[in-house]
């Protein structure tokens, strides 16, 4: 099974450089590189954006990799590389209304004109679909907070579940942080998570303030970090947006990746249903699409238990670490039911590699208890915890990592202080002129709202 992985906006194009980059460097096999590469060696992703300053970069990199390899591989398709020649101004209404764009001027350097992007991002993903030998579903990496991985991102999701209504479909976005620089970017995201859940099968939600937390943890700033300040969310000198998205993309690769499980894989060839399955296991309602996941790697780890203990404390003292100022009375009481929860889970994917994947049968039973207690499964799902393993973890030689989705309470937070920043500034009018000189008007944000709520309250009910 393949999957066809569409890279929008410049946050969707660098954080899916970085997760390319470690799936080339580390499934060498035919068999595992199956999922993901064409028969011809190339990539199976689509880079789609309004401006093309961030493609050109990466046709300049994969160009200084072939001259110096001193061949011609093209790993990554030229006609797969999508944009027109403005951005969105950081407007959701404007990406998703302004796909197709009045004017027809076409441009060398942006492959065509924008009147023509959408039909060139179809063309593409058809084109992709048709090389694929048993096509399954597409891979959307995007962000929640600009103009084009928001509302361009938005409009593609929902072009696709159009065109494959039978294909399945996951998207990574990337949550901003709550001091950002986009004035707009709550009501960005809110309006963007609207159309997610109604066109997407999972939705996979990273915070870039949380990843900021675990940079700076590994860089050993993390005691000198203060929640929910304007300083906390601006990158420290020891920080960069590269750290930034090599943290992710491991974590995706963690998740993503083939691993070892019987119904994955077929005589050392991969099937490539891991995000598939991954869905299916972590969604166990179809109100519960929304999940996160957290990531860690050790070159000395006494057992997969102790491993998870660990993981489970540090994410725990991460996210109870941030601080959520919240004036509307609804979302107050969401995040209030959310609290007394205490951060509970419905579904668990645990993915452990590297050296000691072989004792993973041994302590399974261990690791199952651990998780369970670790993440507060809730009692009425009676298999909360799904186990995956696989041999290599990539990077570091003797290395192992644990990776582990869970789909919970987690949630609540970030989308519940995004909903309450959105409807501050709708109370006061500010920005909606905007958004409504693209077709937005009131009616829409208040049917967002009132989506986005319900979506909330259905993850607090579910473990109530």
């Amino acid at each position: 099974m393949s999957s066809v992985f569409l890279n929008v906006g410049q946050c969707g194009i660098q954080l899916g450089q970085a997760f390319w980059n470690a799936v080339e460097e580390r499934l060498q096999p035919a068999g595992e590189r199956h999922p993901f590469f064409n028969v011809d060696q190339s990539q199976r992703r689509i880079l789609v954006d309004t401006e093309p300053k961030v493609l050109n970069v990466i046709r300049k990199q994969y160009a200084s990799k072939e001259k110096g390899s001193g061949k011609v591989p093209q790993a990554l398709r030229p006609e797969n590389l999508l944009a027109s020649r403005r951005g969105r101004g950081a407007n959701w209404a404007m990406g998703y209304s302004k796909v197709v764009e009045a004017s027809a001027s076409s441009g060398a350097g942006s492959g065509g004109g924008e009147a023509k992007l959408l039909g060139r991002v179809l063309e593409s993903v058809r084109h992709e679909v048709e090389r694929c030998d048993a096509f399954s579903g597409f891979i959307m990496m995007h962000s929640l907070s600009g103009g084009t991985g928001s509302g361009m991102g938005s409009h593609i999701v929902e072009m696709l579940c159009d065109e494959y209504p039978l294909a399945q479909r996951l998207s990574v976005c990337v949550a901003p942080s709550s001091q950002g620089e986009n004035p707009m970017q709550s009501y960005n995201s809110v309006l963007c998570l609207q159309h997610l859940y109604e066109h997407c099968d999972g939705i996979l939600l990273l915070e870039n303030e949380l990843l900021l937390r675990q940079c700076q943890a590994e860089c050993g700033t993390a005691s000198h970090l203060r929640p929910s300040t304007a300083a906390s969310s601006r990158l420290s000198s020891a920080v960069t947006v590269d750290d930034l998205n090599k943290m992710a993309a491991e974590t995706l690769a963690g998740l993503l990746l083939p691993t070892e499980a019987p119904a994955m894989s077929y005589n050392d060839w991969s099937i490539g249903l891991e995000p598939w399955e991954l869905c299916r296991s972590i969604c166990p309602l179809p109100s519960l699409k929304l999940f996160t996941v957290d990531h860690s790697r050790q070159t000395h780890a006494r057992s997969w238990a102790s491993m998870a203990e660990q993981l489970g404390k540090r994410q725990r003292h991460v996210r109870h670490g941030r601080q959520v100022d919240v004036h509307d009375h609804g979302v107050a009481d969401l995040l209030s039911r959310s609290s007394a929860a205490c951060s509970k889970c419905v579904a668990v994917v645990s993915v452990a590699r590297g050296v000691r994947w072989a004792a993973l049968d041994r302590d399974a039973a261990a690791l199952e208890k651990c998780l369970i207690r670790c993440y507060g499964c809730v009692t009425w799902n009676p298999s909360p915890v799904t186990l995956w393993s696989a041999k290599s973890a990539g990077g570091l030689r003797g290395s192992t990592t644990l990776t582990v989705a869970s789909c919970g309470t987690a949630v609540v937070n970030p989308v519940g202080d995004a909903l309450d920043r959105a409807r501050r500034m709708f109370a006061s009018s500010a920005f909606l002129h905007w958004y409504e000189r693209y077709g937005c008007g009131r009616e829409r944000f208040l049917e967002a709202f009132d989506s986005v709520h319900g979506i909330l309250d259905a993850y607090v009910e579910s473990v109530a």
